[in-house]
């Protein structure tokens, strides 16, 4: 294979979302290799973050619509893609390394052997050599837990964020079939991502890996997410949610980097904390094991509590028997303002793809 051109490719990936940084060990052109052939890499270097009609790609790549179709056909099948058909015309996006080609290898590739050795290889690359340029997700309570006497802003309410969508899917969890591909499954319900609009299409109809699911079917899964003790974390920027993860903590990259860190509070994007109540305190631990961050101690005679290591997920306070801990919110200066659509690029919104079929309506 040309080195030189999975390294371009590496770099063209680089650009989107919060990147793809080269590593010491390559680990990253490895896995390029496994998902790109050459003509698909050569491909992939003439999509961009937005939309383009396959007869554009085409005369970008110099070469006939016909092969152009052919080869983008494939790697839309492949999950290397973000496609749109819309009145029999198709249109492409890249899929950036996240939210993209990762997780749709994990989904679409679980059983490729060289995919399974490089899978191997990206573990120990998330965990200590890949680092993302941007914010990812917002960590969201856990439903009906925050102080009843606090407001609760429109973009932590899960519930009126799923009544506002009307194109919703769920697939397996990618973290999961990651963590399975390498041999250490975990127990927690496999449907648990959840998407909206452009990506519960992408999912439910073109991927095929996923379903479309009702709203009631929806807040049902969130419920179930509560009770296996999973965090709610919501992807997208202040116009529209993009999909809501419902993240376990042996399986979640970003739970999992978040609890290297002595204070996972200043990375994560929460605007609540834990609020401990020491008199109620019985001493039973149940909180200590609930903690995805381990931010709960058990003494002597009562519990204690590092608000440094709170990520404000409220797991802790759906099981404390005498409702010792609450949530309360942040000061105003420690709250993180909804992400800014020119700052945020993790996961694309599905107005920015409706904006770009827009540009050739009428063509």
């Amino acid at each position: 294979m040309d080195d030189q051109l999975y390294h371009q490719l590496r770099e063209h990936v680089d650009q989107y979302s919060v990147g793809f940084n080269a590593s010491e060990s390559q680990v990253e052109i490895e896995f390029l290799k496994v998902l790109f052939t050459e003509e698909e890499a050569r491909m992939y270097l003439h999509l961009r973050r937005y939309l383009q009609p396959t007869h554009i790609i085409a005369e970008k790549a110099g070469m006939e619509l016909a092969e152009a179709e052919r080869i983008l056909t494939g790697m839309l099948k492949k999950g290397l893609t973000f496609p749109k058909i819309k009145e029999d015309a198709k249109y492409y996006s890249v899929a950036p390394f996240m939210h993209g080609l990762l997780e749709h290898a994990c989904l679409l590739m679980a059983d490729n052997p060289e995919f399974k050795e490089v899978a191997k290889k990206l573990q120990k690359y998330l965990a200590k050599e890949y680092i993302p340029k941007g914010r990812l997700v917002r960590t969201i309570p856990v439903e009906g837990q925050v102080n009843a006497d606090l407001p609760v802003a429109p973009y932590y309410d899960v519930v009126k964020i799923i009544q506002g969508k009307d194109k919703i899917a769920v697939t397996p969890c990618a973290c999961e079939a990651k963590t399975r591909i390498i041999g250490k499954p975990c127990n927690q319900t496999k449907e648990m991502c959840i998407s909206f609009g452009f990506y519960a299409e992408l999912y439910a109809e073109t991927l095929k890996i996923g379903r479309y699911i009702t709203q009631e079917e929806t807040i049902a899964i969130i419920k179930q997410a509560e009770e296996e003790g999973l965090v709610h974390q919501l992807a997208g920027d202040k116009r529209s949610v993009e999909g809501i993860c419902n993240c376990c903590r042996e399986c979640c990259g970003i739970l999992k980097s978040f609890k290297f860190f002595p204070k996972p509070a200043l990375m994560a994007t929460s605007d609540y904390v834990v609020q401990f109540n020491e008199e109620e305190c019985i001493n039973c631990g149940t909180c200590v094991e609930r903690c995805p961050m381990d931010a709960f101690t058990e003494g002597e005679d009562v519990i204690s509590v590092d608000p440094g290591r709170c990520i404000g997920c409220g797991l802790c306070t759906t099981t404390c028997p005498t409702e010792a801990l609450s949530l309360e919110i942040q000061p105003e200066e420690k709250r993180v303002a909804p992400f800014q659509p020119e700052k945020y690029d993790f996961i694309r919104s599905t107005l920015d793809f409706d904006a770009d079929l827009a540009k050739y309506a009428g063509e």
